[in-house]
């Protein structure tokens, strides 16, 4: 992290606590400002996102309540899985 980076080039401690204070700020902040890096590339290439995932309709459900497999997507799971194996004999 960048505390660690500053402390060892420094050498002094006494930077410990307003730097470690800084960054929990800095983070803070651009949280409620915007998404991670990551999250931005899930909304720029259409994929499923899911930014509220712990609300108070989820509390006690397992993923199996949450996510189920579309009829497409167990077919093409089971032609890969097929096409694997005849891969392996080969």
């Amino acid at each position: 992290s960048t505390v660690v980076m500053v402390l060892e080039l420094t050498g002094q401690q006494t930077l410990l606590v307003p730097l470690l204070l800084a960054v929990i700020v800095a983070v803070g902040v651009s949280t409620m400002l915007t998404n991670s890096i990551y999250n931005q590339m899930l909304l720029l290439k259409g994929l499923p996102y899911m930014p509220h995932l712990r609300t108070k309709q989820m509390v006690g459900k397992a993923a199996a309540d949450i996510m189920r497999p579309t009829d497409a997507v167990a077919e093409a799971a089971q032609k890969e899985m097929i096409n694997s194996w005849r891969g392996a004999w080969k």
